[in-house]
This record gives C-alpha cells, sequence and structure tokens, in this order.
C-alpha cells in the first residue's frame, strides 16, 4: 500500500505536535520515523493508524482518503512498545485472535496461525502462556498478532524499546526479515536512531512537530543537512565559529586554514562536520611526499579513552573543544592520557553546515 501523508497538523492545545508534514511512503517500504521524545512521531503514527484526526491535512491510503475512517476500517496492523498480549490466551489464541474476530473459517485461522508461527521463529511454543516467554519472545507474538490479519500497512511504535540490548539488536534484524518476506508496507517508530539506520529504506528525522530530512541510512548520516540532524544521527564532531570565503575551498576554524569542499554556496560563517571514524591519530606531524596534500592536520592532547570492543573512542582537547576520534586496535600505538597528538582527516571528509 502506498501512503501520502498530505500537510498533516494535529495540535494539543495551542501547541502543533505534528504541523504541516508531508511524506509519500511506497508500497512495501520500511520507512523509520526518528526523533527525540515529544517530536511527533507516535502522533503522526497514531494518525495513520487512525486513533487521532488531524486538525488539517489528510492521510492517503492507495489514492483514498481515509481521515473520516476509524481504525478497524483502515486495514492495518499494530504493534506497541508494550506488547499488549492477553495474559490468559495462548500465543497460538494470541497470533488467532484478530482471525476469529473477523469469522474467519476455523481451518484457515489454524493454517495461518502456523504459517506465522514458523516465521516469527517460535515453533515449539505454540501452547505457552506470555508469562512463560522472554520479552524478545512476546514481541514476536505481538508482531505475528499483527501480521495475522493480513493488513495493507504495518504500524510499529517503539517495539523493541522494553528489551535488553542484546535482545534488541537481534529482534531489530527479526523485524526486517520478516517485513521483507511480507513485503507489507511498514512504519517504524523509534527514538533509537542506530536502530532506524539499520534496518530502514528510508528515515524520516522530526524534531519540534516537523520534518527536518527524509531520505536513505546513508544520505541521513552522511550528508545531514542541518547541525540537528548531524548531532542527532550518530556522532558528530561539529566544529563551530568557522568562516568561509565563497569557493575558496578552505574554512579558518581555531587560528587554522582547513581544506574543506569547494562549495560557492557556503560563505560567512559555518560548522564544519567531522566523524569520528574519519579522523586517525599520529604521534607527531606527518611530513614528506606520502602525506596527501588534501590532508587536515590539527595538534591537540589526549583528555581519555572509551574501549568500545573493536575500537576505542579519543577523546582530545583541540582549540578547547573535545573532538572524537574512533580508532582501531588503540593499544598497538601507544597512546595515553595527557599525550600531544595531531588529528588527521581529509578534505573530503569535511561536511559544511
Amino acid at each position: 500500500m502506498e501512503v501520502i501523508l498530505q500537510e498533516l497538523t494535529k495540535y494539543f492545545g495551542q501547541k502543533p505536535a505534528v504541523n504541516r508534514i508531508n511524506v509519500s511512503i511506497k508500497d512495501g517500504e520500511f520507512l523509520s520515523i526518528v526523533g527525540p521524545s515529544g517530536c511527533g512521531k507516535t502522533t503522526t503514527l497514531r494518525l495513520i493508524a487512525g486513533f487521532i484526526k488531524p486538525d488539517y491535512g489528510r492521510v492517503i491510503f492507495n489514492g483514498e482518503v481515509v481521515d473520516d475512517l476509524p481504525p478497524r476500517k483502515r486495514d492495518v496492523g499494530i504493534v506497541f512498545q508494550n506488547y499488549a498480549l492477553f495474559p490468559n490466551m495462548s500465543v497460538s489464541n494470541n497470533i488467532a485472535f484478530g482471525l476469529r474476530a473477523r469469522k474467519i473459517p476455523e481451518r484457515e485461522v489454524i493454517q495461518k496461525v502456523e504459517e506465522l508461527i514458523r516465521l516469527v521463529k517460535l515453533t515449539g511454543k505454540e501452547s505457552d502462556y506470555p508469562k512463560q516467554l522472554s520479552g524478545g519472545q512476546q514481541q514476536r507474538v505481538a508482531l505475528a498478532r499483527a501480521l495475522a490479519i493480513s493488513p495493507k500497512i504495518l504500524l510499529l511504535d517503539e517495539p523493541l524499546s522494553a528489551l535488553d540490548a542484546k535482545v534488541r539488536l537481534m529482534l531489530r534484524y527479526e523485524v526486517k526479515r520478516i517485513q521483507q518476506q511480507s513485503g507489507i508496507t511498514t512504519v517504524y517508530v523509534t527514538h533509537d536512531q542506530e536502530e532506524a539506520l539499520s534496518i530502514s529504506d528510508r528515515v524520516v528525522v522530526m524534531d519540534q512537530g516537523v520534518i527536518l530530512q527524509v531520505g536513505s541510512p546513508e544520505a541521513i548520516y552522511q550528508n545531514p543537512e542541518n547541525e540537528f540532524v548531524a548531532s542527532f544521527i550518530g556522532i558528530s564532531n561539529m566544529l563551530k565559529g568557522a568562516s568561509m570565503v565563497g569557493n575558496s575551498g578552505e574554512a579558518t576554524w581555531g587560528g587554522r586554514a582547513l581544506k574543506v569542499p569547494f562549495l560557492s554556496e557556503r560563505a560567512g560563517n559555518v560548522t564544519l562536520l567531522v566523524r569520528p571514524e574519519k579522523i586517525r591519530l599520529f604521534k607527531e606531524l606527518p611530513r614528506g611526499e606520502s602525506v596527501p596534500q588534501e590532508m587536515n592536520f590539527l595538534p591537540g592532547r589526549i583528555e581519555g579513552k572509551v574501549f568500545l570492543g573493536s575500537l576505542v573512542r579519543v577523546a582530545v582537547e583541540v582549540h578547547n573543544q573535545t573532538v572524537l576520534a574512533d580508532v582501531s586496535q588503540f593499544g598497538k600505538i601507544n597512546m595515553k592520557g595527557g599525550d600531544q597528538v595531531y588529528l588527521g582527516f581529509s578534505r573530503e571528509d569535511v561536511l559544511v553546515l
């Protein structure tokens, strides 16, 4: 199903929770809406589901305006954060509930439930009750129940946020696998930007009721359109207070000239963005013909480091600002807190905001 949100607006009191948002969701697409608490993402999902009506704008399913249709007539499947399973029903009966409410023949109900049990990998748990299941298993049951009625669109409201980190990591890929196998149009609401980037076809970034950027996970991460998106999506080093003249390919920050992309539309005061994984650390300033001409070098002092498994995140003080660098196999470099170092990053690794 194709879903179009057109100038969608919803007020709670005098303040708009959602303010004139426009987005088209393609048939079979996995779209995530991400943003901080109170940004309007759950309100947007509730507007799509029909739990609340917009004050302005339209929700369109396959060319049909559905603003006046109640939730039960919108053909949507919904998975909530708290699972909302029936505690007195087995796994099979929880999944079958919506089918039986629609008076589907029992033979078809049994067949559908068996298919979904296999899909969500709960074979052997058919007779168990919710209290006998782990949080991850309960969430699988909730997902299967939502899919049982063969909805045209699946809506998920922070479905993994109540789970521990390891289970959440595993289940996010299960959700994506199930969505791909079913081919259902999916809207996924989350505050976890890593989760959104890892499983989505496209990502919508919201703040204060408005959409700030829509794009593929790669585009959102590599080319954020403003400082909010850059800071919210991933870890960013923001070198604020830089100045740039026309299409010079240089910006001045901290009294130093830095090589930046040639951008004629950027001039005056700008912010330079460099991701931690783009920065290399050197004990001494590299010299000689082997040093690329496009490289920037900034002197700094190591403040500390955090071990993150496959890499170490190093905090370096540069021009009274902390800059983070992600370094693999840090122990072999033999650097410690207080050491003087040089940060190296290329022209192409700088984003001008």
